[in-house]
């Protein structure tokens, strides 16, 4: 869509320019979210740069703690359609710029979990890595109800219930710490390629799958829950069992 000269796009490039005010809040750490924006952007609050960042359809997180103050707050963006990224981007899909997924903000504990890892296996263990400053507890629930625990970092669930497509059972894990609670839906299951055969939990799987874009000839890239889902049942219907989520993450 414009001539090609990595790593420099046109000097004449469009943008877009987005104000909004907001009310503040001291008491706590406050992480600006932006969760897809095409292609690239610059952010201001209160008149002072917060930064820049581009990848079109991943999240982008800004730390603002030390730039919001409590009151009234203004926030400014700067969106601008090319980018040396769009060389990256120039995927199968239709170009549409802009703030197309949703922008919060989210309030944390000053001291609160900055990073996990969930890993599980087929005899139902299950680990948890956590990067935090302050204690965690871990706590494991069935559908039933029942609760499991463990030491620190580990859980062990005997006989776990496999997670598969026709009965795709979930264990509601919980990290609990003295100011916030978060939630994660847990599975047991397990792939694998033996002698170039797909194996998922040991059966052989034939995989028929297709790429989906977020994307819809009225709303663009901007795709609601019950948009996605009836892409998912359409494909379903057509007897299609893998997804290719070309070539980004999808709306969370």
């Amino acid at each position: 869509p414009f001539p090609y000269n990595p790593p420099y796009v046109p000097y004449e490039n469009p943008c877009g320019a987005y104000v909004t005010h907001f009310d503040g809040n001291k008491q706590y750490s406050q992480y600006l979210n932006f969760e897809g924006v095409d292609s690239c952007f610059y952010v201001w609050l209160n008149g002072e740069l917060v930064g820049y960042s581009q990848v079109s359809h991943s999240t982008s997180e800004f730390n603002i703690t030390d730039k919001v103050k409590s009151g009234d707050n203004i926030l400014c963006v700067l969106v601008l359609k090319w980018c040396d990224g769009s060389y990256l981007e120039d995927q199968d899909k239709f170009r549409m710029s802009g703030i197309f997924r949703d922008v919060y903000i989210l309030s944390r504990p000053e001291k609160h979990i900055k990073d996990y890892r969930i890993e599980t296996d087929m005899n139902g263990k299950i680990n948890v890595s956590v990067d935090t400053d302050t204690s965690v507890s871990f706590i494991l629930e069935n559908e039933k109800g029942q609760i499991y625990s463990g030491s620190s970092s580990e859980i062990v669930v005997e006989k776990p219930v496999l997670w598969n497509a026709e009965y795709p059972y979930l264990y509601t894990l919980y990290l609990v710490t003295e100011d916030e609670v978060i939630r994660e839906r847990v599975g047991f299951r397990e792939i694998t390629i033996d002698d170039g055969v797909f194996l998922f939990n040991g059966k052989p799987v034939k995989m028929k799958g297709v790429n989906r874009h977020d994307s819809d000839p009225v709303t663009g890239y901007t795709i609601s829950r019950e948009q996605a889902k009836k892409d998912l049942m359409l494909m379903k219907r057509h007897n299609i069992n893998a997804l290719r989520t070309s070539h980004y993450s999808n709306a969370p």
